[in-house]
C-alpha cells in the first residue's frame, strides 16, 4: 500500500553562494581617452558572460567604485542578470587611499553584504593607471583587518608605461596578482578574462567562514592566484606581472 511519501520531494536544492564581484577603476585625468574607453568597453561586455559562470553553485553580482578626486559608486552591488552598464568619463586626482576607505566601508554584513545565504570569496578587480594624490597607507592598514577583504581574491592592473606599482602589490599582497596592461587594448583584453576567471574559481570555492585561519587563508590566495594566471597565459599568451618588473616593495 503507498503511504503517499515521496523522498525527491524532501529533498532540499543546494543552496547557491553568493558571489559580489567588485571592480576599482581609476578614472583620473590620466584616464581620459582610450584607456576609459576600453575599460567602459569591457566592462559592458563581460558582464553577459558573467551571467553563465556562476552555474548551480554561485549568484554573481557586480559592483563598480571609480575615484578620481573622490570615491563613488559608479554602480552597487547587482545581479549580473539585471545589470546595465552606463559609460563612466574621467578627470581629476587620484584619490586611491578614499577608494579603499569606501571600500572598506561597503565590505559588511551590514552594507553591501547583507544576503542571508553563503558568500563565496570575494572578487575585487582594481585598476590604476598613475600614482595616487593623496594618503592610502592608513587606509589600507584598516582595510586590511576587514575580514571580507582578508579572503577576497584580489588582482590589479596596472595600466600604461606610469603606474606606480608599489600602491597595488600592496593591495593585492602578492606581485604575482598586479598585472601589466601595456596598451589599452591589452588592458581591455585583461579585464575580461580576469573578471571571467577569477569569477569562476570564485563560485567553486567553499563557503566562507570568516573566524577562518588567517594561515590557510594567505595560502587559498596564493593558489587562486596562481591558478588565475595560468588561465591567463592559456588565453592570452605568457602576461607581465610586477613580480617580472624590477621596482621595490
Amino acid at each position: 500500500m503507498s503511504t503517499g511519501f515521496d523522498p525527491i520531494s524532501v529533498i532540499e536544492a543546494p543552496v547557491k553562494k553568493e558571489l559580489p564581484l567588485f571592480f576599482v577603476v581609476d578614472r583620473s585625468s590620466s584616464m581620459k581617452g582610450e584607456r576609459i574607453g576600453e575599460v567602459n568597453a569591457a566592462i559592458r561586455d563581460v558582464i553577459p558572460a558573467l551571467r553563465s559562470v556562476g552555474g548551480s553553485d554561485a549568484n554573481i553580482s557586480a559592483a563598480v567604485l571609480t575615484f578620481s578626486s573622490d570615491a563613488q559608486w559608479h554602480t552597487k552591488l547587482t545581479p549580473v542578470e539585471n545589470f546595465t552598464w552606463g559609460a563612466m568619463d574621467a578627470g581629476g586626482l587620484t584619490c586611491y587611499g578614499a577608494a579603499l576607505k569606501e571600500l572598506a566601508s561597503k565590505l559588511s554584513r551590514h552594507e553591501f553584504l547583507n544576503q542571508d545565504t553563503g558568500y563565496a570569496r570575494p572578487v575585487i578587480i582594481m585598476m590604476s593607471d598613475g600614482q595616487p594624490t593623496d594618503e592610502w597607507a592608513a587606509a589600507l592598514t584598516e582595510l586590511k583587518k576587514n575580514k571580507w577583504f582578508q579572503l577576497a581574491i584580489k588582482l590589479a592592473l596596472a595600466i600604461g608605461d606610469e603606474a606606480e606599482l608599489d600602491p597595488l602589490v600592496a593591495f593585492t599582497g602578492n606581485r604575482e596578482a598586479v598585472l601589466i596592461a601595456p596598451t589599452p587594448d591589452e588592458l581591455a583584453k585583461l579585464i575580461r578574462v580576469i573578471a571571467v576567471k577569477s569569477s569562476e574559481i570564485g563560485s567553486r570555492s567553499m563557503m566562507l567562514d570568516l573566524n577562518g585561519n588567517s594561515d590557510i587563508n594567505a595560502l587559498a590566495q596564493e593558489q587562486t592566484i596562481k591558478e588565475i594566471k595560468e588561465g591567463i597565459n592559456s588565453d592570452l599568451g605568457t602576461v607581465v606581472t610586477a613580480a617580472d618588473i624590477d621596482q621595490d616593495f
